[in-house]
């Protein structure tokens, strides 16, 4: 929680918790580091973690054909 109170302090603003998604979860933190630099976008809080060059161009066509979720509701 600590990147959260951070990142609101920073940017002077509070989230939205009822708009937050989840999009991967992980058992270790090697595989929460690697789905960290997986799922990067601009509304991300977390830290720019590099994600070695040989993963670009898979994570460029799995992003691509995953589903995009529906937010109209």
């Amino acid at each position: 929680l600590s990147l959260v109170f951070a990142h609101a302090m920073d940017c002077v603003h509070r989230f939205n918790w009822n708009a937050t998604e989840v999009v991967a979860m992980a058992n270790t933190k090697r595989a929460r580091e690697f789905l960290e630099a997986w799922h990067p976008n601009t509304n991300s809080i977390n830290r720019h973690i590099e994600l070695d060059s040989q993963y670009e161009g898979l994570r460029a066509r799995l992003t691509d054909m995953r589903p995009q979720p529906n937010h109209s509701r």
